[in-house]
């Protein structure tokens, strides 16, 4: 009697991705961006077919954000979330997505980001700090001035104590006659509270699901920064994927960020209402007023960032860009 034997399937060793994020899991607030890499994950899961696994750690476990991005750029794990903050010791040239009034709306930013310019900004970042960009997502509406004082104006500003993230946002402040304040942002709760500072430069999400409102009884709505993030990987990494698992990868990042805008397009218009109804005055400066604010605070933060920049023309284009997509 004759056996035929089929040929032993050759089954390809499991690669693991290590992903660190910030935010705690099973949280349901938390899932603008914890959500976000559970789809990338489940996708990955699904397509890869056992040949990568994916492993997600949550609410800093792996250490702070400039931890693991340190971590990512030296392949110890492979993703993580950083802010643009974040990346900018490592690449000052995407802080331009950091000065002030740049987008008129959200969609005017993914015009520019998913275009040729944020294909541009990624590239730098590759090339310079060996950290691949898979998409850029956002980690809450546009930022706006909280206070425990009224703020109608620019010049009310001027005198109140403001906590920001970076020095290019401080700048926004302080031409404007504010005092800006580098608070960290574990400890911003307790400073409103306790008036270490008057107010603080937050976005609508955060303000809502922090329970800031209970602190701040004013909001100014001048949208002049608008939370982006990153979805990052190791470069080196995904380049030693073979094309099919690279493909797979790109196309679980796109599902998930997909997620990330839809969902926060979808929280966007509700949530001045809802910091409103817990006893908050919320005031939207006209559109003359808000261009009085931001003249002055571009063009001053422009000069700041040009001589920081290792290609100074890049902030050009991006401005560029930005008035072209406002049209």
């Amino acid at each position: 009697m004759l056996f035929f034997l089929s040929a032993p399937q050759i089954c390809q060793a499991e690669r693991e991705l290590i992903i660190g994020l910030a935010m705690p899991e099973h949280v349901p607030a938390m899932k603008l961006v914890n959500g976000m890499y559970e789809i990338f994950r489940d996708e990955v899961h699904d397509k890869a077919k056992g040949e990568i696994r994916v492993e997600i750690y949550y609410g800093g476990m792996l250490g702070n954000a400039d931890s693991r991005l340190r971590q990512v750029r030296a392949g110890v794990i492979h993703m993580s979330d950083p802010a643009i903050g974040n990346l900018a010791p490592l690449y000052p040239d995407i802080q331009v997505l950091s000065l002030p009034y740049l987008f008129r709306d959200v969609d005017d930013a993914w015009a520019i980001l998913d275009g040729p310019t944020g294909g541009k900004i990624a590239e730098g970042m590759r090339q310079t700090t060996g950290i691949r960009a898979l998409g850029w997502f956002i980690t809450g509406d546009f930022a706006h001035y909280s206070s425990n004082q009224p703020i109608t104006d620019a010049a009310d500003l001027a005198g109140k104590k403001i906590r920001v993230l970076s020095p290019i946002n401080a700048i926004a402040v302080s031409v404007h006659g504010g005092s800006p304040l580098p608070i960290p942002f574990n400890e911003l709760y307790t400073a409103l509270r306790i008036g270490v500072a008057d107010g603080a430069d937050l976005n609508l999400w955060v303000m809502d699901v922090l329970r800031f409102y209970e602190v701040q009884k004013y909001l100014f709505l001048d949208k002049h920064r608008l939370p982006l993030a990153v979805m990052v990987m190791n470069a080196e990494f995904f380049d030693n994927l073979p094309p099919r698992l690279q493909e797979i990868i790109l196309r679980a990042a796109e599902k998930g960020i997909a997620y990330n805008r839809g969902m926060m397009k979808e929280l966007g218009p509700v949530l001045p209402e809802k910091i409103q109804a817990a006893g908050v005055t919320v005031t939207r400066p006209s559109p003359e007023e808000r261009e009085i604010l931001a003249g002055p605070a571009l063009s001053a933060s422009m000069d700041y960032l040009r001589g920081r920049m290792l290609d100074p023309a890049l902030m050009d284009e991006v401005i560029a860009a930005s008035r072209h997509a406002g049209r």
